[in-house]
């Protein structure tokens, strides 16, 4: 399983990003970024939990 991705380091690369409902989501293997407008940091979820039927 891919580990947990680092938003701070500096080799990291991203598999996409797209904006929904005025938030964007940064996507990195299993993992993806939720960052509102109003919120200073993003929150790190696991894809599955927002779309279960995604292999």
């Amino acid at each position: 399983h891919p580990k947990t991705p680092d938003k701070c380091d500096p080799s990291l690369t991203l598999d996409a990003i797209t904006s929904l409902r005025g938030e964007t989501m940064i996507f990195k293997d299993r993992f993806f970024w939720r960052l509102h407008p109003q919120q200073v940091d993003a929150e790190l979820f696991l894809t599955k939990s927002f779309w279960p039927e995604l292999p």
